[in-house]
């Protein structure tokens, strides 16, 4: 019988079976890094889109939920917008008391560029359902990519254009 040499089994493999080389994963993580960089800006603007979408909903939420509010407490509720700290405060008019408070510019979840609320003064939402005066809130993000404008009737249809 015809023995194989102790070492028949070391042989070289065949090129197919070894696995890759490093100048080969090299280059592969280079066109991968390259084609990050230069998606890059598009999913910056993305993400700003995105906040600026999340944020006109979540501004509209508010102002729905301010009708509810003074609807289910049969309270007048005050509506006002401060520029300086970016805040929109929701008010118990007869307590005086904060009921809620939604950030928006820089600092905040939804980091708006520009926010505007019209009228200048507050508005007073009634138990009967009806405002003031109409309300108009606009915001912009980041690189104003995105300008939303949330507006509710004196009747309190709100509607996100």
């Amino acid at each position: 019988m015809l023995r194989e040499p102790m070492d028949a089994h070391r042989r070289p493999r065949p090129a197919a079976l070894r696995g890759f080389t490093t100048i080969e994963l090299l280059i592969v993580i280079v066109i991968a890094g390259v084609t990050a960089v230069a998606a890059m800006p598009m999913i910056g603007r993305t993400v700003a889109n995105e906040r600026a979408r999340r944020g006109s909903t979540d501004v509209s939420n508010f102002l729905e939920y301010a009708f509810a509010v003074a609807a289910r407490t049969d309270k007048p509720v005050s509506l006002a917008y401060t520029s300086s700290s970016g805040v929109l405060t929701l008010t118990d008019r007869v307590t005086s008391t904060t009921l809620w408070q939604l950030s928006l510019k820089q600092g905040s979840n939804y980091q708006f560029q520009s926010v505007t609320f019209s009228p200048n003064s507050s508005v007073t939402v009634f138990p009967s359902g009806m405002s003031s005066s109409a309300i108009t809130i606009t915001v912009s993000g980041m690189s104003n990519a995105l300008t939303r404008t949330i507006t509710a009737s004196q009747a309190g249809q709100i509607r996100i254009q």
